[in-house]
């Protein structure tokens, strides 16, 4: 054989074998359960994870028995439940009829809501609407809520719409979307974060005079960091990221994905957990997720990518 096309073959097989590791198909494996629909308390056991995220019913009526979470507990897996303390739904238990009811899909909220009951539903989740979290009728239904999912055994709180101070620290913004606005509204992003911190500092409090080894895991708004002097960090136990990397197939900005790594790197350098879910489709898109949220030493978990968390198949 020709010398030079033997060279060439070597480095066309090195080449695909280097390109086959890279991306092989054993990379592609969660790390922890993220599942909010559908759980399976006799499946998620079976995994090979340590956290489970689940919501804290079955369904959004029944909630999961004493006995369901400590199945979780005992397989060496900690029970985490999710509680949405930016929005308010109107499928879960604490929803009163006459606040309002979906129409062709849609919640309308109706002139009986209270006050902190936005009047906007959220485009992207129809059946939810933003709430104004700082209002004390809200923060007792959320400790309600927080008693009842440590009674039933859970071992953690995954608190969502932590970036509803977005919403409200905007007024503009908000106002255009046909929302009413109050004078004890936050009068800036700034108003609106330390509000939302303070929310979860207190709920922290609350969960940990009860239990001091419960996790407080908020889910996104990392940059509210820059508004605190370092309470907030110490109140938490980790913390849940949405799309760092990829948006379905698509890589997001890199200069974006630089900045919400610094603020994240606080977390891991306070020996933090950072759970990761990007919605990506597409083996390559998917192995490349895993390994870059690797390289940061996240849990990572590449979900799909209508966002429902109703399954666990990625795990097969």
């Amino acid at each position: 054989m020709n010398k030079w096309l033997l060279v060439g073959s070597t480095l066309a097989l090195t080449i695909s074998l280097l390109f086959a590791a890279y991306f092989r198909l054993d990379e592609g494996q969660p790390t922890w359960v993220y599942q909010l629909q559908d759980a399976s308390i006799e499946k998620i056991p079976l995994l090979p994870v340590k956290y489970a995220v689940i919501d804290a019913t079955k369904d959004g009526s029944e909630r999961y028995s004493k006995k369901d979470i400590a199945t979780l507990r005992e397989k060496g897996i900690r029970p985490i439940s999710y509680l949405s303390i930016g929005e308010a739904s109107s499928y879960l238990p604490y929803w009163k009829p006459e606040w309002g009811s979906q129409q062709k899909g849609v919640l309308t909220i109706t002139d009986s809501a209270p006050k902190w009951v936005g009047n906007v539903a959220n485009p992207d989740w129809p059946e939810s609407v933003k709430v104004r979290y700082w209002d004390s009728e809200w923060q007792q239904y959320m400790f309600e809520e927080l008693k009842k999912i440590q009674n039933a055994g859970f071992k953690g709180v995954y608190l969502d719409i932590i970036d509803a101070y977005l919403y409200w620290g905007d007024s503009n913004t908000y106002k255009e979307n046909g929302e009413q606005s109050f004078p004890s509204d936050p009068a800036s992003k700034q108003d609106a974060a330390e509000r939302m911190i303070s929310f979860v500092r207190t709920l922290s409090a609350v969960a940990k005079e009860r239990d001091p080894d419960f996790f407080i895991i908020p889910q996104n708004g990392e940059e509210l960091l820059q508004f605190d002097n370092g309470s907030y960090l110490k109140s938490v136990d980790g913390i849940g990221v949405e799309d760092i990397w990829f948006n379905g197939s698509k890589k997001n900005n890199s200069d974006e994905i630089e900045e919400r790594l610094k603020w994240l790197s606080q977390f891991s350098k306070a020996n933090k957990p950072v759970f990761s879910v990007d919605y990506v489709k597409g083996r390559y898109t998917i192995n490349r997720y895993y390994r870059l949220c690797r390289n940061e030493k996240f849990y990572c978990l590449a979900a799909d990518p209508d966002r429902s968390l109703s399954s666990i198949k990625s795990f097969d």
